[in-house]
């Protein structure tokens, strides 16, 4: 079944290995994958708040500090199947190709977030779904596709 399925149906354990499996086919670098393995427990007890959406980021996102090996680029994916609410605005992915795309400084529409780097992707994660959001309500297209061309197409685009 796709990850969304598996988000509702199938327990958050199930979810993150799926989710893992899906975002790293070549694997994790160093010891994440056991890192997280190791907390999956408190991994899974965290992502169940967040279910009930999260109106404080920075408290919620402090929480990450406790787990080694997992950092935005995975925990987003987790908040992105699960379609939690993040001070407002639903969940996307955020990893370092988006940032890249985002630093290139190709799109004048990604200007607010143009400082986005991976030190400070996390308190800058609400800017960025805001973001997203408001150029998806420009355009008129799915926040979900902006995402997607970020990640396909935008590092290779000409500045």
């Amino acid at each position: 079944g796709d990850l969304f399925t598996i988000a509702k149906e199938a327990g958050l354990k199930k979810l993150l290995i799926a989710v893992i499996l899906w975002g790293y086919p070549r694997g994790m670098r160093g010891n994440h994958f056991d890192n997280i393995a190791k907390n999956i427990d408190s991994i899974a007890e965290l992502l169940s708040e967040a279910k009930q959406g999260v109106d404080d980021w920075k408290s919620h996102s402090s929480k990450l500090n406790a787990f080694s090996g997992l950092g935005l680029s995975t925990y987003s994916k987790f908040l992105y199947f699960l379609n939690v609410d993040v001070n407002g605005s639903k969940a996307l992915i955020l990893d370092d190709r988006i940032i890249k795309t985002v630093r290139k400084g190709a799109f004048q529409e990604l200007s607010s977030i143009s400082n986005l780097r991976m030190h400070n992707a996390i308190s800058n994660y609400p800017k960025y779904l805001k973001t997203i959001d408001d150029i998806g309500a420009t355009l008129n297209v799915s926040r979900e596709n902006i995402e997607m061309f970020l990640f396909e197409f935008g590092l290779n685009l000409k500045r």
